[in-house]
């Protein structure tokens, strides 16, 4: 499934002791080559079983007008945007199709793509569309590195989401622990879609 994408990206470390036990044929087949690993030093991330289930439950909170497409989430990017399964789109040969969930912009976008042709193809011509990649250089560049390489349980998230009007630039982020900025925007962003004046979010139980 991934010779192609391999052969692109550096995988810089993997952490994963959990098995993954899906209904999802091609998830079983990428988490059995890579499940918790790292590439470029946090640019893109696989999950495993246990941070799949994790994160896949946040995103239907965030979501809530999507949760029954939502599949399981496969993969993730350095500001912790989340690819998973649509599970309202196949193609030709029955395989899902992939969403990308974005906790800074609220935005939900299908992608042209199969789990294999996201790896393969999107990741490999589509780069910056899919991993803001030329961002990611520019905050490296700007933070000396220094946060290099990214945690697992981490990403870069906006100060300020975009959709309340943050703005999209360097000084806007910092690096956050991926679970809680999640919970965060998905409660900012729930307030924000009913209308509600933004008081408070809630962090853990």
């Amino acid at each position: 499934m991934l010779t192609t994408f391999l052969g692109r990206f550096t995988e810089t470390s993997r952490e994963s002791n959990v098995e993954l036990n899906s209904a999802y044929p091609e998830l079983r087949e990428l988490f059995g080559e890579v499940a918790g690993a790292t590439f470029d030093e946090g640019l893109y991330r696989v999950h495993d079983g246990a941070s799949s289930d994790a994160i896949t439950a946040l995103v239907k909170e965030a979501f809530p007008e999507v949760t029954e497409r939502v599949g399981a989430c496969f993969g993730y990017d350095w500001v912790g945007r989340q690819f998973g399964l649509d599970l309202s789109r196949q193609d030709r040969n029955k395989r899902f199709m992939v969403f990308m969930h974005e906790p800074g912009t609220g935005a939900v976008r299908p992608l042209p793509a199969t789990l294999a042709t996201f790896h393969e193809e999107i990741l490999i011509e589509k780069p910056e569309a899919a991993l803001a990649v030329a961002f990611f250089k520019d905050w490296t560049a700007q933070t000396l590195r220094r946060y290099l390489p990214l945690g697992r349980t981490q990403c870069v998230g906006y100060k300020i989401p975009l959709f309340l009007n943050g703005k999209d630039e360097i000084s806007n982020l910092e690096v956050s622990d991926l679970e809680v900025y999640w919970s965060i925007c998905g409660q900012l962003r729930n307030q924000a879609m009913r209308g509600d004046q933004i008081r408070s979010v809630k962090i853990g139980d």
